[in-house]
């Protein structure tokens, strides 16, 4: 299996959404991989905005912010599990989504998300999502509307 590295700067059109890669900053494989070697895209599919962020941490956040990269989003596919490490203040505020999605297992052995994670998005009224509460979600947009819904909305667990 051929694996291929995206790095900062390479756009991709997908569905007619553009796609931007805007982490990691550097072409070529990496030796060794920690979490904040991460893929960050940035989706726009005309007004709306989706970021990606994989399992970055504190330091690539910092990293991404300080760059000038454009991170604001109405969508945020929450970092690294809503792990302490990661959603830091100064991010948040870039980033400032609408709806965030945590994916996490149920019951993980990492505690995970951190209960100081999920306040600082509460504190922004971001409209949260987990998956291991809500199962699925799902997001929807025309370029102009997102909805967001999961398959606790949809089932009435």
């Amino acid at each position: 299996m051929k694996v291929i590295f995206r790095h900062r700067g390479e756009h991709l059109e997908f569905g007619g959404s553009q796609v931007a890669v805007i982490w990691p900053p550097e072409p070529g494989g990496i030796a060794l991989t920690t979490n904040n070697d991460s893929l960050v895209l940035s989706l726009q599919d005309g007004a709306t905005r989706f970021l990606l962020p994989g399992d970055v941490e504190a330091k690539a956040e910092k990293e991404l912010i300080s760059s000038g990269e454009n991170v604001s989003a109405d969508f945020l596919k929450v970092p690294h599990h809503g792990s302490k490490s990661s959603s830091t203040e100064p991010f948040l505020e870039e980033v400032a989504p609408r709806f965030a999605v945590i994916s996490v297992g149920e019951g993980n052995p990492f505690g995970h998300p951190n209960d100081s994670v999920v306040e600082r998005y509460e504190e922004r009224h971001t409209r949260i999502f987990r998956t291991d509460q809500d199962g699925a979600v799902t997001a929807q947009t025309d370029g102009h509307t997102l909805t967001v819904n999961s398959y606790r909305d949809s089932h009435g667990r």
